[in-house]
């Protein structure tokens, strides 16, 4: 992997499941666990195709080196005021260098909390 490449710092959140105690209910709250940098590139024609084979709307596909652990049901990827929900995770090659996330970027005026 060329270094020059992985020109944005983004941040790679997890999520856990906190426990409202006035009415019991369950949230989920995000929190940084890594500051790592990343390669940011939209989809287009081919790419896009192949991607939405996974999901309907994804959109971007990221770029870091390898990080143990990283799921698309526990993390995010935030880069400034964007948020990208991952949607799908490759260990480029199997050798734990590098891995491409596969992302749909969030709405800024969803309200979900995803």
């Amino acid at each position: 992997m060329r270094a020059g490449r992985l020109r944005r710092k983004v941040t790679v959140q997890e999520a856990t499941e906190q426990r409202d105690h006035r009415d019991g209910g369950v949230y989920r709250e995000w929190a940084g666990v890594a500051d790592v940098w990343a390669q940011i590139m939209p989809l287009s024609g081919k790419e896009l195709f192949e991607a939405q084979q996974i999901r309907s709307d994804t959109s971007h596909k990221i770029r870091i080196r390898f990080l143990r652990g990283l799921r698309p049901t526990d993390h995010r990827i935030v880069y400034g005021d964007r948020i990208f929900n991952i949607d799908a995770v490759t260990n480029t090659e199997e050798r734990d260098r590098e891995m491409i996330l596969m992302c749909t970027e969030r709405n800024p005026d969803d309200q979900e909390d995803c």
